[in-house]
């Protein structure tokens, strides 16, 4: 068996939790997602790293505490590049709401719907009475960022609100 250590043993470790650590982020975001299948094979990806990474960490520690060190510094790398490649990624559907003047509605609703957005418009009143319009728009979270943008475009003044949807059935998602 190959025994490596010092520097070279520091990088494995480093770059090995990093790698563990970013694949449980995205395993704990696809299991929240109801991604079943995906998450299942990370698990398995994760927890084979964990115990060799691990394992050499504990290895003659004391001998050279340095490689705690080391794994912790790489943990809250990896939870951070997990973070961003999530944030690229986009998975999951959202659910946004905007609330504008009632001469914009339409013009918002057509010009979404030409983008492919599905858009359901209500009728409403703002605190003072004012009448506004609500428009109702289920999306990929892929989409979130293209659809404020043309929001904002066209109604500058407008209220944008953005969640997250666990799940949509029926409708019109592109």
């Amino acid at each position: 068996m190959i025994q490596i250590t010092g520097v070279a043993l520091y990088i494995l470790i480093f770059i090995g939790q990093v790698i563990q650590v970013m694949i449980g982020t995205l395993r704990v975001i696809f299991m929240s997602k109801g991604q079943k299948k995906i998450a299942i094979s990370l698990t398995f990806i994760e927890y084979g790293l964990y115990v060799i990474i691990f394992s050499s960490v504990l290895s003659n520690m004391y001998a050279d505490p340095f490689k705690i060190v080391v794994y912790i510094a790489a943990t809250a790398l990896g939870i951070y590049c997990g973070m961003l490649i999530e944030n690229r990624m986009a998975v999951g559907l959202s659910s946004m709401q905007v609330i504008c003047s009632r001469q914009h509605a339409q013009t918002l609703g057509h010009a979404l719907r030409e983008h492919n957005f599905g858009v359901t418009i209500f009728d409403g009143h703002s605190v003072d009475g004012t009448e506004r319009c609500m428009l109702f728009i289920q999306l990929r979270r892929k989409r979130v960022a293209e659809a404020v943008n043309l929001i904002h475009e066209i109604e500058p003044t407008a209220v944008v609100s953005q969640t997250e949807a666990q799940t949509i059935s029926g409708g019109y998602i592109r």
